[in-house]
């Protein structure tokens, strides 16, 4: 903010100056315009000049800044396209995640089922056919 008042405050002193410089010239010249030489007042002369250069810039500068809005725009663009890419593989990440985590739940679920019909079984009575025949029972080995 503080550059943009700098900017316009100087711009305002060469337009003074180059007004002041101006009316201080009233003389008449020859103005040779390539086909025609008139003769005008200094005065007009300067002004005019300053006037085309102003033009000139004013020009030269908004070809630019269209150029440059141009290349913004198609770099914004590029980003909102960019982004629903990424989006779009987000929630396929997403997804196959989600698919993932439920196949896990399922196999999870499945086993523990499973384990639980195992547990709920009731225990088979020992036979005496199923105890060892000697007396020495080896625990440690």
């Amino acid at each position: 903010m503080m550059k943009r008042s700098w900017q316009v405050i100087l711009g305002f002193i060469l337009v003074f100056l180059v007004v002041l410089f101006a009316v201080v010239n009233v003389k008449s010249v020859p103005v040779n315009l390539g086909i025609v030489q008139l003769n005008a007042p200094l005065i007009l002369v300067i002004l005019a000049s300053a006037f085309v250069g102003a033009i000139v810039v004013f020009l030269t500068s908004s070809a630019s800044l269209l150029q440059k809005n141009r290349q913004i725009k198609k770099l914004k663009q590029t980003a909102t396209n960019n982004q629903a890419e990424q989006e779009k593989q987000i929630a396929t990440v997403k997804e196959e995640q989600q698919r993932e985590f439920e196949r896990q739940v399922a196999e999870l679920k499945a086993d523990y089922e499973t384990q639980l019909k195992v547990a709920n079984q009731p225990i088979a009575p020992v036979t005496e056919e199923q105890l060892p025949k000697s007396g020495n029972i080896d625990y440690f080995g």
